[in-house]
């Protein structure tokens, strides 16, 4: 399974291949217990239950490990939740003459929710983290940051210390997208502009312009985008495209070639998605390359002992 989202960071040390597989042993995935809201663990790999590759599999002779992190939350549909709030209320004014108050009513909601909780369906969210050893750099399968800190603080409670930084500047990304499309600026090596953009009117946020399939080069729709900011942008190369947003997060990644073929050896292609993205990222760090970079882990090994999720 390959990514089609993705946020890149340096990380100061990559993990083995047996921590790896000692923390997602030590910290499996599984459903919320309880009044548990979430829980994250690691997935194992089908049918690698007892090997080396239970919790990580790793490609070209050990460069990339992949692993899978799993979400388990449980549904609580808000028409339902709205349901036992509003008998509940009911119940209340009735033998009261009067209805709760507006704080009692959101203690209501609460209790509701927590006495729901156990009895809720689960869903389950899978997420794909790849460590690169040559370049010391994780890949999160996330679009959004409140994701990136879900699954960092859990590889730092299971892994003792993970020191990161992120891959790209994104400091001033949206005047570096204006000046790829008006050609003032170089673009990444070996990429060009693709056909998807979004823009806003920096005097109102709300005006959004979203273009795909579109020739951004074309000089009408450059004239429009002159006068607006650009927020993310597509790029493609011979092999692969991406749209990148003003917080450097890549998304719509597709290659060439098929990685989902249901035929095709999934190590393979995960190795061949990863050669490519790996790729993208040399050529977007010459260019939008953040400067700072992770401490240096103190310890030879990672400590293992943090308390369950």
């Amino acid at each position: 399974m390959t990514f089609k989202t993705l946020f890149a960071l340096n990380v100061a040390k990559v993990p083995t291949i047996d921590q790896i597989n000692d923390i997602g042993r030590e910290y499996p995935t599984r459903e919320c217990k309880y009044q548990e809201e979430k829980h994250w663990g690691f997935k194992p790999f089908e049918g690698k239950a007892g090997t080396s590759e239970e919790y990580v599999t790793p490609l070209n002779n050990g460069r990339w490990l992949h692993l899978q992190i799993s979400l388990f939350k449980p549904m609580l549909p808000a028409a339902v939740v709205r349901r036992h709030v509003d008998a509940r209320i009911k119940e209340l004014t009735e033998e009261r003459g009067e209805a709760p108050g507006s704080k009692e009513k959101r203690e209501i909601k609460e209790q509701v929710r927590q006495s729901l909780l156990p009895k809720a369906f689960q869903t389950e969210s899978v997420y794909q983290v790849v460590f690169d050893k040559n370049t010391k750099q994780l890949w999160l399968e996330v679009t959004s940051e409140a994701l990136q800190t879900d699954i960092l603080r859990l590889l730092r409670r299971c892994l003792g210390s993970v020191s990161v930084t992120p891959l790209f500047d994104s400091s001033n990304l949206p005047s570096k997208f204006a000046a790829w499309v008006a050609g003032t600026s170089d673009l990444p090596s070996g990429f060009r502009v693709g056909d998807s953009a979004k823009a806003i009117d920096p005097n109102d946020p709300k005006a959004t312009i979203t273009l795909s399939h579109e020739a951004l080069m074309e000089p009408d729709i450059q004239t429009v985008l002159e006068t607006r900011m650009l927020k993310q942008l597509g790029l493609e190369s011979a092999n692969i495209s991406a749209v990148i947003n003003d917080q450097s997060f890549l998304k719509s990644i597709k290659l060439s070639v098929d990685t989902s073929d249901a035929d095709a050896d999934r190590d393979h292609m995960m190795t061949l998605w990863a050669t490519e993205i790996s790729e993208l990222l040399a050529a977007l760090s010459a260019d939008i390359g953040a400067t700072e970079m992770p401490n240096n882990q103190d310890s030879e090994t990672y400590d293992t002992t943090s308390d369950q999720l």
